[in-house]
C-alpha cells in the first residue's frame, strides 16, 4: 500500500506539492481565524506562577517578580561623595517614576547597603543600584526602558554610569536564528525545487 502510494506520489510530484501547498495555506488561515485567543501570560488566573507573583507582590513589594537589570556606577571622588550621592539619587528617583519599574533599590538605602564595593581596588569608588520590572513587561519593552535609563544618566566630572543586566540591553534577534533561517530556506528551495513552495512554510513560522 505504502509502496504504491509512494509511487503515485513520485508520479504525480507537482500534484503532491500543490496539495502540500494548499493544506499549509488551509491550515494558516484557520489557525488565524480559530475562535477565541491563546495567552502566554504567566498571570492567568489560577496558574503557580500567578500564586507566586501574588506573593511577591504581598510581602516583598513586587521584587522579582519580573524581568531586572541594574544602574552600575563608578565616582572618582568615592561614592559617598555629596554631590555624587545626590546625582544618583535624583537620578535612581526619575528611574523609580518610569512606567514599568516595580522598583528601584539604591545601594544609598538600608535595603541596598551591600551594593558598595568594600573590597579591591574600586572599594568606595564602585557601587549599582538593582531595577526590578513589572512582571507584564517584556524583552522588547525593557530594552526601551533600558534605552531610557541611558539617555538620562546624570553628568558629573569623575562619575561614569552604565546600565547591565541582559534585560535592559538592546534587544536584537540571536545571530543563531538567522543562520538557521537561512538553512532553512537553502534546505526548502532544494526540496520542493521552488522558491514560492519554500516562501509558503518560511512565511507561516515568521508570521507565528
Amino acid at each position: 500500500m505504502f509502496a504504491s502510494l509512494g509511487r503515485w506520489c513520485f508520479r504525480n510530484r507537482r500534484s503532491v506539492l500543490l496539495l502540500w501547498a494548499l493544506l499549509l495555506v488551509f491550515l494558516f488561515v484557520l489557525a488565524r481565524n480559530w475562535p477565541g485567543e491563546t495567552s502566554g501570560n504567566p498571570e492567568s488566573p489560577s496558574s503557580e506562577s500567578n500564586s507566586g507573583f501574588e506573593v511577591l507582590e504581598q510581602y516583598f513589594g513586587g521584587v522579582g517578580s519580573g524581568l531586572s537589570g541594574t544602574v552600575v556606577f563608578e565616582a572618582e571622588q568615592g561614592v559617598a561623595d555629596t554631590e555624587v550621592e545626590a546625582a544618583i539619587g535624583d537620578y535612581l528617583a526619575e528611574v523609580a517614576e518610569i512606567d514599568g519599574v516595580a522598583a528601584v533599590v539604591s545601594p544609598y538605602s538600608s535595603q541596598g547597603a551591600a551594593q558598595v564595593a568594600q573590597q579591591g581596588p574600586l572599594a568606595g569608588l564602585l557601587a549599582y543600584a538593582t531595577v526590578d520590572l513589572d512582571p507584564d513587561v517584556r524583552e522588547n519593552q525593557a530594552s526601551e526602558i533600558g534605552a531610557e535609563l541611558a539617555e538620562s544618566v546624570p553628568e558629573l566630572d569623575g562619575l561614569n554610569v552604565e546600565i547591565g543586566g541582559a534585560s535592559l540591553a538592546e534587544f536584537e534577534p540571536p545571530e543563531s536564528e538567522l543562520i538557521g533561517l537561512a538553512f532553512a530556506v537553502v534546505v526548502l528551495i532544494l526540496a520542493f525545487g521552488s522558491v514560492l513552495a519554500m516562501g509558503l512554510p518560511i512565511g507561516t513560522a515568521i508570521a507565528g
